[in-house]
Parts: C-alpha cells; structure tokens; sequence
C-alpha cells in the first residue's frame, strides 16, 4: 500500500501450516517441510491456512529518500484488523439507525 505522503508499506498476510502437514513447523528440518509441500503452486495452497486479518513483519519504506539501498531507512511493521472498526459494521449500523428513524 502507498499512501499520498509516499509511504510505501510492504507484508505478506499471515499463514501457517496445516496440522496434517506438521505439528511443530519451527522444530521440523527444512529438508523435510520442503519434501511434504509441493512445488507446485495450486497444490502447495492446500497445505496452509491463510489469517487475512493479520499480516507477518513488513516493511516500511520512504519513497522521498534518494540514495542506495544501504543508505535508505526502512523501518518494520506488522499489520493486525481492527474488528471493533470494522466498515461493514459501521455501514450495517448505519442502515440499522435509518431503518429505525
């Protein structure tokens, strides 16, 4: 997402990986996970579950800085939805405060 003041933020959304393919990703050798996932795109799909409301550690980046990529700032971030802010909430209690007038 860039934004107008040129901030440009860049993450991935959250997944992990079924319980059928392991329980304990973190103590499980690579060598393995890469054997049990596909290299094929559609068939690796299955074995993740995707979190849409939050992301993994992104990155922000200003696109007004000038220099190499060494002497270029980027500071972290995560992403998580807000549910209490959620538009379609706010969309359906409007309809609701309309329908009640």
């Amino acid at each position: 997402m860039e934004l107008d003041n040129q901030l440009r933020f860049v993450a991935n959304f959250m997944y992990t990986l079924k319980s059928n393919v392991t329980s304990d990703p973190l103590h499980y050798p690579v060598e393995k996970l890469q054997k049990l996932i596909p290299d094929i795109e559609e068939g690796s799909k299955a074995q993740f579950d995707s979190i849409c409301d939050k992301t993994m550690v992104g990155f922000v980046q200003n696109r007004n800085h000038t220099g190499t990529m060494e002497e270029h700032p980027i500071t972290c971030f995560y992403a998580e939805k807000d549910k209490a802010r959620l538009y379609e909430a706010q969309v359906a209690g409007l309809n609701k405060a309309q329908s009640l007038s």
